[in-house]
């Protein structure tokens, strides 16, 4: 899922899509630990992340989040619903704020 919004101060990009619940501890993790980094911490990690470690199989360097963190200058939200015995919904949203 994805939508696209505004506010007075913001606009928004909420994602969501289903997890398996065995991953949830090791997506939050990451996600609570890239939130608590200031910028310059952020730029220093995408570096060191393009420098040293380069792309997966997947082709992805693990970059996503960092790099929506950087663009946006604010933290990612996000929540886990349960969906099921195997299943949670995970839903993220990326504010960016309005340049007057």
């Amino acid at each position: 899922i994805l939508m696209l919004g505004k506010d007075h101060h913001h606009y928004f990009i909420i994602t969501g899509n289903y997890i398996l619940k065995d991953k949830i501890s090791k997506l939050e993790s990451r996600l609570k630990r890239l939130n608590a980094l200031t910028v310059p911490e952020l730029k220093e990690l995408y570096q060191d992340i393009l420098t040293n470690e380069g792309f997966s199989e997947k082709g992805g360097a693990g970059l996503g989040f960092i790099d929506i963190l950087r663009k946006s200058g604010e933290k990612i939200e996000y929540i886990f619903k349960d969906v099921d015995n195997q299943f949670s919904f995970f839903s993220l949203k990326a504010k960016i704020p309005i340049k007057n």
